[in-house]
Parts: C-alpha cells; sequence; structure tokens
C-alpha cells in the first residue's frame, strides 16, 4: 500500500518521501524447486497498468556527440574463448535450434529460449553486430548469453561476460543513491546544490544567480534551469571546454561543471523540465559532498558490496584505456578529437569525441549484463513522475552513447538487460526492444531455478590507470562496477 505524501516546513534537513511499496506479491517457486507453491512465470500485473510506477522517458530525445574518434582505436574483448567456445552457428546446449548466423555463447536455457529469440530477432533487424543479455529472477541470475562477434573483424565469438557502456542507467543508480542519503536523514531534496559543490565558476563568479536556486529536487527532475538544445552540451562537446578554459587536454569532469556555472541558465529552476545529462553529474557531486567518497565508491560501499556485485564500474573512451574484458563499439557518428585538439569532424566518436569519465553520475559506467541485472533487482528508489517511489513494481530504462545502446526492464521478481555495440539516431527503432522484452517475459510459463546457471568466468581485472587526459584519478576508479536516454 503506498503511503501518501507529505511536506513539512518543520523538516529543513528531510523531505519524507512518498513511498510506493510494490503492489504485486513474489512470484512462488521456480521449474525444479522444491516450493509446493504455484510458479506462474508471469509477473503479475501489467507493466503499463500504473504509469506512475513506470519510468517513461524512453521517449527522451538522444543526445549525439560532436567529439570524434577513428575506427582503428578499437578493441576486441580479451581474447579468452568464450563460454562454451560456441563459434558461428552454434547455440549452446539444449533447447531447440535458432535460425541465425550469429554466434551465440554463454549456456543455453531451454525454458528461457525465447530470450535468445527475442535477442536473434532484434540484432537482425537493426543489424547489430554484438550484443549481450541477461535475466535475473528474485535477484538471482538464472540466463545470461553473448550474441555475435567479439571482435571488428568477426572472428571471435563474444563473451556473455563482456563489458559494455550502459550510458544513462547509471541514472537509476544515482537516484537510487540520492534517495537513500534523503532516508537517512543526511540530505533534503530542497537543499540547494551550489554550496555542496567544490567547484568555482571558471570567470570567478557565477553567469547566472539563479543557479543558487537549484535543488537535489530540481536536479532529480531534469529541471535545474539547463536545456541542452540551447547551449553547447560540453558532455557531448568537450572539445568547447578545452577552448573556452584553455585547458591543455580534454576536460576533466570539474572543467565541465566550472564551464557550466560560467554560462545562463536557459530557464528559471522548478518551472520546466527538459533533459539533463549535466544535472545529473552535478547530484553525482553532491553525493560526494555529503559522503567523503567518490560518486564511484558510494556505489560500491552502499548497493554493489553489499550484494556481492562485481562487474559494473566507470569506464574509459579510448581504446587502449578500456577495461580487457569491453566490447569493440561499432560507430558510424563522426567528431572532433577531444584528446588531440583537432576540431575536424573525422573521428569515431565513441573513441576520441567524448570524455566518458566526465559524464559519472550520468552515464559513465559500463558492466557486465549480469552484474546490470542484479544491481536493477537490488534497486530500493526509483525518482519518476516528480516524486519519489520505493520498491516499484515496474522500472524501464534505456540508456545510449555513440556506438552502444542499452536497456533494462524491471517487473516484479523479474530484471532483465539488454546491451548491443551500437546505435542508430534517431532511436525509435532500438526503444521498440521494451515491447520486445515485455512480450517475452509474458511468453515464459516457468523460470528456472539460480542452480542451472555456472558460476561467471573470473576475469582479469583492469589496474588502476592515472587519468586520461586531465581526468582526477578519482573520478576513474576501476571499482568492483533512458525512461531516459544519453
Amino acid at each position: 500500500m503506498r503511503r501518501s505524501s507529505t511536506e513539512s516546513d518543520g523538516l529543513p534537513r528531510r523531505q519524507l518521501l512518498v513511498l510506493g511499496a510494490a503492489t504485486a506479491g513474489g512470484l512462488a517457486g521456480c521449474l525444479g524447486s522444491d516450493d509446493t507453491g504455484p510458479s506462474d512465470g508471469t509477473p503479475t500485473g501489467d507493466a503499463g497498468s500504473d504509469p506512475t510506477e513506470t519510468d517513461e522517458g524512453s521517449a527522451t530525445p538522444t543526445d549525439t556527440a560532436s567529439g570524434g574518434s577513428d575506427s582503428d582505436g578499437s578493441t576486441d574483448s580479451d581474447g579468452d574463448d568464450p563460454a562454451d567456445g560456441n563459434g558461428e552457428g552454434s547455440h549452446g546446449d539444449g533447447g531447440d535450434s535458432i535460425d541465425t548466423d550469429l554466434p551465440i555463447t554463454g549456456e543455453a536455457v531451454p525454458e528461457l529460449q525465447v530470450f535468445d529469440e527475442l535477442m536473434v530477432q532484434f540484432m537482425t533487424d537493426l543489424d547489430i553486430s554484438t550484443g549481450a543479455l541477461s535475466v535475473a529472477h528474485e535477484g538471482d541470475v538464472i540466463f545470461q548469453r553473448g550474441y555475435g562477434w567479439g571482435d571488428r573483424e568477426r572472428t571471435m565469438p563474444v563473451d556473455p561476460d563482456a563489458f559494455f557502456r550502459i550510458g544513462s542507467i547509471s541514472k537509476l543508480f544515482t537516484m537510487d543513491a540520492i534517495l537513500r542519503l534523503v532516508d537517512d536523514g543526511d540530505l533534503a531534496l530542497a537543499d540547494r546544490v551550489y554550496p555542496l559543490l567544490d567547484v568555482e565558476p571558471s570567470g570567478g563568479e557565477l553567469a547566472d544567480e539563479r543557479i543558487r536556486d537549484v535543488t537535489v529536487e530540481h536536479l532529480l527532475s531534469h529541471a535545474g534551469g539547463w536545456d541542452r538544445s540551447r547551449h553547447a552540451n560540453p558532455l557531448y562537446n568537450p572539445l568547447v571546454v578545452t577552448e573556452t578554459l584553455e585547458l591543455d587536454g580534454p576536460p576533466a569532469k570539474e572543467d565541465i561543471v566550472r564551464y557550466m556555472l560560467d554560462q545562463p541558465l536557459q530557464f528559471e529552476p522548478g518551472t520546466d523540465s527538459v533533459y539533463s545529462n549535466f544535472g545529473y553529474v552535478l547530484l553525482g557531486m553532491v553525493i560526494e559532498s555529503v559522503t567523503g567518497r567518490s560518486y564511484q565508491e558510494h556505489l560500491e560501499a552502499t548497493l554493489f558490496d553489499p550484494t556481492g556485485i562485481g562487474g559494473i564500474e566507470l569506464g574509459r573512451t579510448r581504446p587502449e584505456n578500456r577495461h580487457p574484458d569491453e566490447i569493440w563499439y561499432e560507430d558510424d557518428e563522426r567528431c572532433p578529437n577531444v584528446f588531440e585538439g583537432d576540431d575536424e569532424r573525422s573521428y569515431e566518436c565513441a573513441s576520441h569525441g567524448i570524455v566518458l569519465q566526465t559524464f559519472d553520475a550520468a552515464g559513465g559506467h559500463i558492466a557486465r549484463s549480469h552484474a546490470l541485472v542484479r544491481a536493477v533487482a537490488e534497486l530500493d528508489w526509483l525518482w519518476t513522475g516528480g516524486e519519489a517511489r520505493r520498491s516499484p513494481e515496474v522500472i524501464r530504462f534505456a540508456g545510449s552513447h555513440p556506438g552502444s545502446f542499452a536497456y533494462t526492464e524491471r517487473r516484479g521478481e523479474v530484471t532483465v538487460g539488454v546491451m548491443v555495440n551500437t546505435r542508430d539516431i534517431p532511436l525509435g527503432p532500438y526503444l521498440d526492444i521494451q515491447r520486445r522484452v515485455d512480450d517475452a517475459i509474458a511468453d515464459v510459463e516457468e523460470w528456472p531455478c539460480p542452480r542451472r546457471m555456472q558460476a561467471p568466468t573470473q576475469k582479469q581485472e583492469a589496474p588502476p590507470s592515472t587519468s586520461e587526459g586531465r581526468v582526477a584519478p578519482s573520478a576513474v576508479g576501476w571499482g568492483s562496477s533512458l525512461a531516459a536516454v544519453s
């Protein structure tokens, strides 16, 4: 039962949150379990029956980078044999055969073959070369598969345990972290953000005094006053920051903030809502200010480590700096090269046009698919429809960067994560994944038990690196790591 919201001027450090308890009961039993209760695999309730419990930002327009990278900068996965050693046309053990030329790796789960069919059809329809999909039931991973190719030359099947960029799905972790701090009384939705930032405008004075009025709630609701269609959108155009601030290399997250504090707002805070990656970068800095830890360290301490989740980290832009298990990105978008200071739009955006670490709490993560679904299954809080929801029955969220697209959905006790290594603009055909996932979940008659799954292969973790360009080490730690679309 959901409790009504309450506001009180007498609670300056804490604004009470709207609690949205899950309305559906847990799905009882699983195929092969000892439970005697029913084991209907379809989540209780309709995913679209209560839009306030569903993050509907998938209609939000996507950002396009104006920085760049060239195609010879891509990397493969690490060269280990993919799970099961499947090659082209080999689709694991068990289940009916699937008619596809795509190699499929990982353990086949006959009861969940509908997800193989979903992914093969999705990738075939959109001519996608590489992807991964995982499913968790009651928080346990019961399906983890790789689809397509682990290298640009298409000689090696993708490892199902590969890292992919997840774009704005990072915002789910940021929402949860912020709202946990509010629930604990360490932060208030009405708190003003600027005093919490340890960054000064590049010009010494705020370009717009209304920035002082921006609150935590404004940032959660994309209502801070920034409209990316009416400013330089420096996260996707980082070279403008390098040039304006006369930096010696690509900007750090703090440089992006210094630049933006020296620019006017496009509307009065709280009077409009325009999707803002920059607002969520600021929320990450709020978390750092309140907790005394880096954003990633805080996620590890409060979400990832307590639940034993490894495989969600802050990523790197350039191929040579990426995690050794990270996938290659197929990117047709062309941008300037922010790392070389070359403004000619002739480079792949995915590898040279953005500085991924600057996205941080707005979209800086890479993830293994099994880690993503486990993390989303563990989330306590969601900000949607202008209010906080606790344990929402339905979460849908997508994210993208040049060369990548990811989607996750939590419905009742089922969580699905889909990642691919490319995107097209506009994103409409990609966002059809929501319908496909909904249909697949509904088609499952019996959910297999977690014991069917083999433990993920342990990978060699990338060692800490100093920085990419001017990025501070604290912002790029190798940790245990739309609808909003970046």
